[in-house]
């Protein structure tokens, strides 16, 4: 692999150099960002499309020295106008003590009456307060005629404030300079999901796309996907980690990027590479320190490709694509077991946040299968339960065979996603799996000693009957006894023994309080338990504190909350509030939908009320709800006492008159009764329909009388009720 190539593909930036073309003379413009941002590119093609002469000067080390800079820019004026005498006593003026802002007024003077784009390159080389006096009275005495561009690395203290206010000051900083899409263009031999992959993985910092194209775009294409870390040769044909391995991309990044920042704000930006993307408390905690904010500060001051700062309570930092490679092979290098230390504490967190992604992604890399599987049996099950099932299915298929039969908490696990699946055969051949090992202790731990796990998982899992083992495990407070617990009280309020139903759920209280998602639901089920017994008034407030809490801890949108919906949705029926049912139904149908078929009994448990509820107040709901429930696979003997309800509900449901031709009403009669839904006044309904207004009062008449009503709004209710309207 060839070494990155000074040679880079040049950028168009027709809309950035139109905009500069536009600045009006007088004006100066700031273009300040790291290496490899094409500063000098965009000098160039702006001096290549401007009407005016152009002088550009770039600035070397030794520009630095008295009078070094005046020198040089008297030399670089010469072609246009300037006396070439006159550099002499300029190069001088510190020496002979020539005040500089006179000294270049002096110069510039002489081309005041001629237009003149100035473009001076590299102005970061300039640091010796006598070279900054020199710019300072440059910027300060610039001449109506000209336009002074400042390219450099890092903005200067300059006498840049007033021009700011009279509004002939124009920054172009780092963000304004990345390659997008459409400054890309069509770059030669690229195709367009080359160039997504390519601004993927370099953030749009025009050097690293050039080196990478430059690079990898004749490398052998591979499978589909790159590397955790962003970096691979994929399918668009980058061989982002050869150029990684062979520190390619590292030397250029730390060249271009990385030089220029304190080295504590470097060191932190590594470590926030090694774990991707983190906010503030994370990083801290995983780099055993407390100065995250202050660095966060400090790197928003510096703003770099492929690092994203977002949020100011609690910042969060991600580093990507081929800086994060970059940071984490230097990382590695430097302290490997820091590196694992940082992940193992990094995962901690986010696990007790229940952020699961994270975790698991920190835990993977580390490569210990053992904690793994640890942390999949303690988060695995309230995932599945919360309905993100295809992401637990998608965990284990990362392990093989061998695995499996090392470690047993994986056919468990297998099992679960199956039970929870509605595949009960499959799920019955994972528990049979279980058989062959000896309990874990990682499982055993979670139970009481003279408990089996095994037993108590096939109990919990088939959702069935739910004997003694499972009943006892309430005095866990694991996973295991919520799951089982649940299940019992779910089970005994389907079969009409509500008074069962209430002691388990209250006994759960303790141990659901600080399991957000469990608790929603065993309170939503009481909340329903208490509704069926006739006690109304004794869940309210509760069902308010805990919509609070579901608010405060952002699980709105989780399917387990879809209870809370349902109790919401009766305790509105039987306030006789329809807007209100109406909008907890919806919102309930969307959360059930995406529920896994497999959960029957709890769906049936929390929904069922909710079916019969719906009735009194909105015949297709309770129909759509309804025939949900009953399409599930419920094979739980026990069950559910709710399911020959829902069959007697379905049955009432098919002999109410469904349609217009039941009811006795016309074609020309139904488009009326359409029209008096809506708010319209009888005038509009005739346009709307071509008739007279006459024609649409016999109609609407004829629709009171046919449906046994009085008023308008009376005529709607019933046809919504009688299923005549949605």
């Amino acid at each position: 692999m060839r070494a990155p190539e000074a040679s880079r593909p040049r950028f168009p930036r027709a809309r950035l150099v139109e905009r500069l073309d536009r600045v009006r003379p007088g004006s100066v413009v700031l273009i300040t960002a790291p290496s490899g941002y094409g500063k000098t590119d965009l000098l160039l093609a702006w001096s290549r499309a401007s009407q005016v002469p152009a002088i550009r000067l770039t600035l070397r080390p030794h520009h630095d020295a008295p009078g070094a800079f005046v020198a040089a820019l008297a030399d670089a004026l010469a072609p246009v106008g300037a006396e070439p005498t006159i550099g002499q006593p300029l190069s001088q003026s510190h020496a002979s003590a020539v005040d500089a802002s006179a000294a270049v007024a002096g110069l510039l003077d002489q081309l005041a009456r001629r237009r003149l784009l100035l473009l001076l390159d590299d102005v970061h080389r300039l640091t010796s307060p006598e070279a900054l006096a020199d710019l300072d009275a440059l910027v300060a005495g610039l001449p109506r005629s000209c336009v002074l561009a400042l390219a450099g690395r890092r903005r200067l203290p300059l006498a840049t404030a007033k021009r700011a206010m009279e509004g002939s000051l124009l920054v172009v900083e780092a963000d304004q300079l990345l390659l997008t899409v459409d400054t890309v263009g069509a770059v030669a031999g690229l195709s367009r999901s080359q160039v997504d992959r390519a601004l993927e993985l370099t953030g749009g910092w025009p050097a690293g796309f050039g080196m990478l194209t430059v690079n990898g775009a004749d490398a052998q294409h591979g499978p589909d996907g790159a590397s955790p870390d962003g970096a691979g040769l994929d399918a668009a044909g980058f061989d982002a980690a050869g150029l990684v391995a062979e520190g390619l991309v590292e030397a250029a990044i730390h060249e271009a990027l990385l030089v220029d920042l304190d080295p504590l704000v470097r060191a932190f930006l590594r470590d926030a590479a090694v774990l991707g993307s983190a906010d503030v408390e994370v990083l801290d905690h995983a780099r055993q320190a407390n100065d995250a904010r202050k660095l966060v500060e400090q790197l928003r001051a510096q703003p770099l490709p492929m690092v994203s700062i977002t949020g100011r309570d609690l910042p969060m930092v991600r580093v990507t694509g081929l800086l994060r490679a970059s940071l984490r092979r230097e990382a590695e290098r430097e302290d490997r077991q820091r590196v694992r230390d940082m992940l193992k504490l990094a995962a901690a967190v986010w696990e007790m946040r229940q952020d699961v992604l994270p975790a698991h992604d920190a835990l993977t890399r580390l490569g210990d299968k053992a904690a793994l599987v640890a942390f999949l049996t303690r988060v695995g099950p309230f995932v599945i339960l919360e309905g993100r099932i295809a992401l637990v299915a998608g965990w284990l298929k990362a392990f093989g065979g061998e695995d499996v039969n090392t470690f047993s908490e994986l056919p468990f696990l297998h099992s679960m996603v199956e039970g929870v699946s509605g595949n009960f055969d499959l799920t019955q051949r994972w528990l049979k799996l279980l058989d062959n090992h000896q309990v874990s202790d990682i499982i055993q731990a979670q139970l009481k000693p003279e408990l089996n796990p095994n037993t108590v998982a096939r109990q919990a899992l088939n959702f069935t009957t739910v004997g003694d083992e499972v009943e006892q495990a309430s005095t866990s407070t694991s996973w295991w006894a919520i799951v089982s617990q649940l299940t019992l009280s779910t089970a005994a309020f389907s079969r009409g023994d509500v008074e069962m139903a209430r002691g388990i759920l209250q006994l759960l209280e303790p141990f659901t309080r600080d399991v957000h998602l469990a608790d929603s639901w065993r309170f939503a089920l009481l909340a329903l338990v208490q509704a069926r017994a006739g006690r109304h008034d004794q869940a309210r407030a509760q069902l308010v504190r805990w919509q609070t809490l579901i608010d405060e801890y952002g699980l709105r949108a989780q399917p387990t909350t879809v209870g809370l919906d349902c109790a919401w949705a009766v305790y509105a029926v039987h306030d006789g509030d329809r807007e209100a049912a109406m909008r907890h139904y919806a919102d309930a149908m969307v959360k059930l939908r995406r529920l896994a078929p497999g959960i029957a009994l709890h769906l049936i448990g929390v929904a069922a009320p909710l079916a019969l509820a719906m009735e009194f107040v909105h015949i297709p709901a309770a129909r759509e709800i309804t025939t949900l429930l009953l399409g599930l696979p419920v094979t739980a003997p026990e069950a559910p006492a709710l399911v020959p309800e829902l069959q007697e509900l379905a049955a009432r449901l098919d002999r109410v008159d469904l349609t217009l031709d039941a009811a006795g009403l016309s074609p020309a009669e139904a488009k009326v009764l359409a029209q008096l839904a809506t708010h319209l006044p009888v005038p509009k309904i005739a346009e709307e329909l071509f008739l007279s207004p006459a024609t649409v009062r016999t109609h609407a008449s004829n629709i009171y009388r046919k449906l046994g009503v009085h008023s308008r709004s009376e005529a709607v209710d019933a046809a919504r009720a009688r299923g005549l309207l949605s």
